[in-house]
């Protein structure tokens, strides 16, 4: 593309899609039913849900709001 004038309308398209891989490239991008639902930052901590489940059960122990089965 260096040194090749695009047209406006062409110009603009590649523009926008450059734009947008840049800034989505150091994203996460949670998507349902076909659409973007959020557009989470670099600080997103990904966890798998056992891993979140255990750890809230052990909350709820420690505030008493669960009794220990065992």
């Amino acid at each position: 593309m260096a040194g090749k004038k695009l047209r406006s309308p062409c110009r603009r398209r590649y523009l926008r899609a450059h734009n947008m891989n840049a800034w989505l490239s150091e994203r996460l991008i949670r998507i349902t039913d076909g659409g973007i639902r959020a557009v989470l930052s670099d600080r997103y901590r990904i966890m798998d849900s056992c891993d979140a489940v255990l750890l809230a059960l052990d909350e709820f122990k420690r505030e008493k709001l669960l009794k220990s089965v065992g």
